[in-house]
């Protein structure tokens, strides 16, 4: 848009003789003023679109966020939260060059605006990535909504839904739906994954043992197979008994945490406790020993976790090149340059990485190869039946040593599973023929102190 001025102005800004714009008409600055101002609304609107889709971009969607969580005192209104990704929006790119990508994505926006009311707000967040607020929209219509959007394209599409919650804030809130959108796409894409905003009576309760520091640390011994099973090392297992909800498991407790944005103080909970306590082991035992402790992928993706987690273990003083931090491979579909980096951080200090349930899950020679593992523990149903399991563990033991990689082979329960473990060369095992997970008292107690012992 041009501006057009009255050659006036002109005129009188070179008369040194005047102050310019004490001879301005008033009808000509109104014109000068209510021209500018156009113009700034206008580039501050397009600030807000997307170009290529011609929707909100992240700009204008956490503008319009904003905007609807400014509601009165005591008003308890219904908003729901969607965000999409589309899965095979990278391939494209990579396969057919970015105009095809460009062109996917303006195909998903047009179809994706006629299953909306007018009320409806959608963005491009980010990427292949997109937002969606619903207003007067309870959680199941939001799936039901999110299942319809994503029927009515054809790549497939993750989504993630979620409600607000009163006190949330922003961030909380868009976290939430995040979490739910890394659930659709670790557990394995095309489809959509609520996390609620309803806040069960076990997350007060977990968030009240986590003030209070009541979550346990049990610890199952690493035992090295070819030296009789000597212990060298313990893997730290949270344990913590709800009364709103007593058959919760371990992994259900993670769960929890995740869902109610306790996963990185739980983490950092039992970091702290297991360091600690592995002083206490070490001494009882008498010998140098390896910790291993579970790290979720969602504590991965912060990108402040690794300097968190240094100094979590440095405040109990254990050493970094005694700590393996673990992480589940069903969920490294989900992993992303940020926890590569974090990662990376971790293993410059010494620190090594190991990849859970190996077997389980996506893992391809490729990623074995680049990403920034130490460590494979391979999952206890391979080794369920030691003579069926024999071929699968060659081949896996063959691909560690290719790739320079410790094994740990989990589930020993049999004589028959240790040999074969120890005829294949696997150096590390654990499971219940060496021992369950058991509490710091129980440890230290069944064995007697040592007389000389490192720390």
């Amino acid at each position: 848009m041009a501006l057009a001025i009255p050659l006036c102005v002109f005129a009188i800004v070179n008369n040194p003789a005047l102050a310019w714009w004490a001879a301005i008409p008033p009808v000509t600055t109104t014109l000068i003023v209510g021209a500018a101002v156009a113009v700034l609304s206008r580039v501050a609107s397009e600030a807000d679109i997307d170009v290529l889709t011609g929707l909100l971009n992240r700009r204008g969607f956490d503008r319009a966020l904003m905007t609807a969580l400014r509601v009165p005192s005591g008003a308890n209104p219904s908003l729901a939260m969607v965000l999409f990704d589309l899965d095979d929006f990278k391939s494209t790119n990579d396969r057919l060059g970015h105009r095809a990508g460009d062109t996917m994505l303006e195909n998903v926006a047009a179809r994706w605006i006629d299953q909306l009311s007018p009320d409806a707000i959608l963005a491009r967040y980010g990427g292949d990535e997109f937002g969606l607020l619903l207003p007067n929209t309870t959680e199941a219509q939001a799936i039901e909504i999110a299942d319809r959007m994503r029927a009515a394209i054809t790549t497939n599409c993750s989504a993630g839904v979620t409600s607000w919650r009163h006190g949330d804030t922003a961030s909380l809130f868009v976290g939430r739906a995040d979490i739910g959108l890394y659930r659709a796409k670790a557990t394995g894409r095309n489809q959509t994954t609520l996390e609620s905003a309803q806040r069960p009576a076990v997350v007060s309760e977990l968030r009240a043992a986590l003030d209070s520091g009541t979550i346990d640390v049990h610890y199952q011994p690493i035992v090295d197979v070819a030296d009789c099973g000597r212990i060298v090392g313990y893997e730290a297992l949270v344990r913590w008994t709800s009364t709103e909800q007593p058959d919760l498991t371990p992994s259900g407790l993670i769960t929890i945490a995740e869902s109610s944005d306790l996963i990185d103080e739980l983490g950092r909970a039992v970091l702290y406790r297991a360091c600690t306590d592995a002083h206490s082991i070490q001494r009882t035992l008498g010998s140098r020993l390896t910790l291993n402790v579970n790290v979720s992928c969602l504590e991965l993706v912060r990108e402040t976790y690794a300097t968190r987690a240094l100094a979590t273990v440095a405040a109990a003083g254990w050493p970094f090149d005694q700590l393996v931090l673990e992480i589940t491979e069903s969920e490294l579909a989900a992993d992303s340059e940020q926890a590569m980096a974090q990662l990376q951080q971790l293993r410059r200090v010494g620190i090594r990485i190991a990849i859970d349930d190996f077997g389980s899950g996506y893992s391809s020679l490729n990623r074995l190869a680049s990403l920034p593992w130490d460590i494979l523990k391979i999952d206890r149903p391979i080794i369920g039946d030691a003579a069926s399991a024999r071929p699968m563990l060659t081949a896996i033991t063959a691909l560690s040593a290719a790739f320079g990689l410790d094994v740990i082979v989990e589930g020993i329960e049999t004589q028959d599973q240790a040999r074969l473990a120890a005829e294949l060369g696997i150096g590390n095992a654990q499971g219940f023929l060496y021992g369950r997970a058991m509490s710091l008292d129980e440890i230290t107690s069944a064995m007697p102190a040592a007389t000389a012992a490192p720390d």
